[in-house]
């Protein structure tokens, strides 16, 4: 691995726009990495079983996933490594969320999202070749040359961006991330730095505990 090199040109002012809008991601208001308790980390969250699983799928809510899904903080499922590992299926899942709801719309977020699951299985079925191989060109690559290996100081969680560096430990420490921690991290390392989408996913599917080539190749792509 090498050393991190930003890609600039039309980046800085993508960079001046977040930190007007979004305080957090600067870095100003959260706390240094070293500091994050994930550093005392004595163990996943996440333990294996069907017990467990049923334990986990109980606590779901429909209703607030659909509201708060796109926030970190959010009420999210944690359901994927029981759902990768065939411990619980789609339809346990489906069918649990519609039993906590008194109108089936309220549970459709939740359902939509089980859909994308089962749809990039259909894909990969269909395009075995696209999970190693660009479905499509990507955006990226058409503004130049990609990078083929991932920088050390991200394989570290050590770039100098906190949010960054706390999304890179929590890869490695705990194994799973939510959604959109995925999405961010994965748009700052193809958009920003032009690493290859399969050095990413390839990271990703070394340290997730819910690591599936098809949903995780294929929306590296997306």
């Amino acid at each position: 691995m090498k050393n991190l090199q930003p890609y600039r040109n039309d980046s800085e002012a993508l960079y001046a726009r977040i930190a007007r809008e979004f305080n957090l991601a600067t870095g100003r208001d959260l706390p240094s990495p070293t500091s994050v308790e994930i550093e005392n980390f004595s163990g996943s969250q996440f333990r294996g079983g069907r017990v467990e699983a049923i334990e986990q799928l109980q606590k779901i809510e429909p209703v607030r996933y659909g509201r708060t899904r796109n926030f970190v903080s959010g009420a999210v499922t944690k359901l994927s490594p029981w759902l990768r590992h065939g411990v619980l299926s789609l339809a346990e899942v489906r069918d649990a969320a519609l039993s906590k709801v008194q109108e089936s719309s309220q549970a459709e977020k939740l359902i939509a999202e089980l859909g994308w699951r089962d749809y990039w299985q259909r894909v990969r079925a269909a395009r075995p070749e696209g999970v190693w191989h660009d479905l499509e060109p990507p955006v990226a690559k058409q503004r130049g040359q990609v990078v083929d290996y991932l920088p050390d100081a991200v394989a570290r969680g050590e770039t100098g961006l906190d949010c960054i560096d706390a999304f890179c430990k929590k890869l490695i420490h705990d194994g799973w991330l939510h959604n959109h921690e995925r999405m961010w991290l994965a748009s700052w390392l193809v958009h920003t730095h032009k690493v290859d989408w399969r050095v990413g996913a390839a990271w990703f599917l070394q340290h997730l505990l819910d690591a599936d080539s098809a949903s995780n190749n294929f929306s590296w792509q997306w």
